[in-house]
């Protein structure tokens, strides 16, 4: 049986001087919506995200950085916050809010089409970003071997490019969490900023590749299913390639100071 809150407000107090937050809906790799709760006088540090959200304030009073201009919100009122443009959050009183996040990956509109070519990726300085970028071109080569091999119904190719996105790829994006995102966290305040996107959609493309893997392991003909989970991977696959590529990575170079890009490549040689 579902569970109904019917007063949001409620169900989630505001915790004294602090911040609390609640996900009320989160479909994997698409639109996901956050209750948060903030006393007076706390602060979400501005910060970037390379998809669009939308503020809508449930009651109290806030004010909510869009680029450079402050906008007061008053209950009931809701605000859009452009994907890529530095947003943050004062509680100028007690506070709840709904932040609905939506996720580029989960938007058939906005996610690029199969065959869809990705931008040029974004010059950056850092090795350990390049060699990430290069490793992206990769991915991306393959990606299109899983597409031509859906085409003409080649299984065969299409799994051997499954077990390479499970094995590579995860190791590739267990290298971003270990080594880059820990750095990015606390310029994001601890509250679902660009980092902990990519992370969902880490954890959406390794069960999209084992179930593909295990659908052709159980239908070596290939099967609807197989071809839908395929085609998912690709689509998905290339739009977080992007988003990392055009927006993360230039973004870390902008945020970290000199010595935290040392940290980055001292922490990725450290394996």
């Amino acid at each position: 049986m579902s569970h109904v809150i019917r007063d949001l407000p409620a169900a989630l107090p505001v915790p004294d001087s602090g911040i609390a937050s609640s996900p009320l809906l989160d479909l994997p790799g698409g639109t996901k919506v956050v209750l948060f709760a903030m006393d007076q006088g706390q602060e979400i540090s501005p910060h970037a995200a390379p998809f669009p959200a939308q503020i809508l304030l449930l009651e109290g009073r806030l004010e909510v950085l869009i680029g450079d201009a402050w906008n007061g919100v008053a209950p009931h009122e809701g605000l859009e916050l452009p994907a890529g443009l530095p947003h943050g959050v004062k509680a100028l009183a007690p506070s709840h809010f709904l932040l609905t996040m939506l996720r580029g990956a989960g938007q058939p509109a906005d996610r690029p089409a199969a065959g869809a070519a990705v931008k040029p990726p974004r010059s950056v300085a850092s090795p350990v970003l390049q060699h990430w970028m290069d490793q992206h071109d990769e991915a991306l080569r393959r990606l299109d071997r899983m597409e031509g091999g859906i085409g003409k119904e080649d299984w065969t190719t299409v799994g051997e490019v499954a077990r390479w996105l499970y094995d590579e790829l995860k190791a590739h994006n267990e290298a971003e969490e270990r080594c880059l995102f820990p750095l990015m966290d606390p310029f994001f305040g601890g509250q679902h900023g660009p980092t902990d996107c990519m992370r969902d959609e880490h954890r959406l493309l390794w069960d999209s590749t084992l179930q593909l893997q295990q659908e052709l392991e159980a239908r070596p003909g290939g099967s609807p299913r197989a071809g839908t989970l395929a085609l998912s991977i690709v689509g998905n696959l290339r739009a977080h390639i992007d988003k990392e590529n055009q927006v993360l990575y230039p973004m870390a170079e902008r945020i970290l100071t000199p010595d935290q890009l040392r940290q980055l490549e001292q922490a990725y040689a450290a394996g």
